[in-house]
């Protein structure tokens, strides 16, 4: 029985700490797309933000997002160096600044890219 608890403890632990991730990720990928609007969405793409996956183990956080031209979907990801979790991502208005330094440089650099294979 004391087996049994400890196993149910663990598992509640664990599903405490994915929804608690769950929260942090949705909140991030909310912080990002407004804060896209005013930087690269004026541009010639409209943008979807899919995911925002942290991994502590590699140090660093993936964001997965589609870029899409006159209907066209372009599937992309940044890569946040030197981030464990979405906290290294979050600030109390959104997200800290040099996340968007990195991804303003990313982003700029995939578009110049898709533009140049493009046109």
């Amino acid at each position: 029985m004391f087996k049994k608890l400890i196993l149910l403890s663990i598992l509640f632990s664990n599903l405490s700490f994915a929804k608690e991730d769950t929260i942090k990720e949705a909140i991030a990928l909310k912080a990002i797309d407004d804060m896209c609007g005013d930087s690269w969405c004026e541009g010639d793409y409209n943008f979807e933000f899919n995911s925002l996956k942290c991994f502590e183990n590699k140090n660093i956080c993936v964001l997965n997002f589609k870029m899409i031209l006159d209907e066209v979907v372009f599937t992309q990801s940044c890569i946040l160096k030197n981030k464990k979790s979405h906290n290294d991502i979050l600030s109390v208005n959104g997200v800290k600044d040099n996340i968007y330094n990195e991804l303003t440089e990313c982003i700029e650099k995939i578009e110049s890219e898709l533009h140049h294979n493009l046109f």
